[in-house]
């Protein structure tokens, strides 16, 4: 179990992840560039991690088990459910804009979209009669589009209110069924 200090330890080397990120790719972040801006020394860098990925993957594991957690809730695809968890994306807009914009952004999005909670919703519009070994073409169809959608979504200087971009989707897989 982690104390408080090491919660606020962590904390301020993933605020500082997505500070230096704002900059550039994750892969050119030194240990030493994120130590400095985090006002940690290395040692207390090294005691929890190896690499600026492993702060990055600890914080990608983080917002997917709680994105896995709210659908577990909630497993019903309806406008409301996807709203909520674009919601949360909104509200933490600036960091999942850096991390959507960074290569391994890819990454976290096809993890995302692999969570079984939101394959059990991509397959409810995979049509029945589609073979078994090719419904994995229909179900990254819907996982490219949903990224490129969130990822421009994410992108925009203005962008729509959550509840649209939901019913963006929600229209989408309702067509796409019919």
């Amino acid at each position: 179990m982690e104390n408080q200090r090491i919660r606020l330890t962590k904390s301020m080397l993933k605020d500082a992840l997505f500070e230096r990120m704002k900059e550039k790719p994750l892969d050119r972040i030194t240990v030493t560039e994120l130590c400095r801006t985090a006002q940690i020394n290395r040692t207390t860098f090294y005691k929890y991690y190896s690499a600026p990925e492993d702060v990055y993957n600890e914080m990608a594991q983080e917002s997917l088990g709680e994105i896995a957690e709210m659908l577990q809730e909630e497993p019903e695809y309806t406008r409301e459910n996807v709203t909520h968890v674009l919601s949360m994306l909104y509200r933490e807009r600036d960091r999942y804009k850096v991390v959507f914009n960074d290569i391994l952004g890819w990454d976290y999005l096809h993890k995302l979209f692999r969570l079984p909670e939101i394959l059990r919703l991509i397959d409810r519009y995979v049509p029945a009669e589609i073979p078994e070994e090719k419904k994995d073409y229909i179900r990254q169809f819907y996982f490219s589009g949903g990224c490129a959608i969130i990822r421009q979504w994410m992108n925009r200087e203005y962008p729509e209110k959550p509840g649209e971009i939901a019913e963006l989707f929600y229209s989408m897989s309702s067509a796409m069924n019919h």
